[in-house]
């Protein structure tokens, strides 16, 4: 794929920001969207493993 349908894949607005990332290889990358996909599926399906989920809570405004 060529980097403007990586970036926009990636919701990037500019070529600079994906062009970084252009260094890693194909594997990777491949395997990190089809890691990344698979948790999203399961999520979506219901069927994640509970060990892996890590709730998220808001952050406490300290008044800074």
């Amino acid at each position: 794929m060529s980097l403007p349908v990586i970036g926009k894949l990636l919701g990037h607005t500019q070529a600079a920001t994906t062009a970084r990332y252009a260094h890693l290889s194909d594997d990777p990358l491949k395997k990190a969207t089809r890691m990344i996909g698979e948790r999203i599926q399961a999520a979506m399906t219901g069927k994640m493993d509970s060990d892996n989920i890590i709730p998220l809570t808001p952050r406490q405004n300290t008044g800074g």
